[in-house]
């Protein structure tokens, strides 16, 4: 087996760079997510780990999120350790992530498919597909409607005419304003 010899800087910004900049979206941290299982299933597929994977090993670029393969990938015996990684840094991702509230239940079904990555290690196969599917979802999710100063908007609420007075008082407004 040959090494191969990756110069990161030159490829783009490492996972860690990224995170360190700030929070990423939920949807960026699902697109590098399911960007990172692609790979891993087709390493896998040919018999290879990555064995190294970690935030300084994914990179990202223009083109998208990579795995920079680390100097000789060893054979795989089962490939259970990557998928416990993958979960690690999709946890990472996720936590972290702003996610608007329309948005939440697809974050705590990532973060339960990370958690059970890192527990149990799957295939990555039985990963890729609930992740591509919930990308799918989230993408397709109606976002929340916008506040504009309603008692309730921005919460799918709408609140009668006799329920304003007392919002406005719950909420410190004025109704003459």
């Amino acid at each position: 087996m040959t090494d191969i010899d990756v110069d990161v800087e030159a490829a783009g910004e490492s996972l860690e760079e990224r995170l360190a900049r700030g929070a990423m979206t939920f949807r960026e941290a699902l697109e590098i997510a399911t960007e990172m299982a692609a790979q891993l299933r087709d390493l896998h597929a040919h018999g290879l780990e990555h064995g190294a994977l970690s935030a300084q090993t994914v990179v990202m670029g223009e083109w998208g999120a990579g795995l920079a393969p680390r100097s000789g990938l060893a054979r795989r015996a089962g490939g259970r350790g990557d998928v416990a990684a993958f979960g690690e840094l999709m946890e990472l991702m996720i936590d972290g992530a702003e996610t608007p509230q329309h948005l939440l239940e697809f974050r705590a079904e990532a973060a339960g498919l990370a958690h059970r990555c890192r527990t149990q290690a799957p295939e990555i196969q039985q990963v890729l597909i609930p992740l591509r599917l919930l990308g799918m979802r989230a993408r397709m999710a109606p976002p929340a409607p916008p506040v504009d100063g309603t008692p309730g908007a921005g919460l799918g609420v709408r609140l009668k005419s006799p329920a304003l007075p007392a919002a406005n008082a719950l909420l410190g407004s004025n109704p003459a304003s």
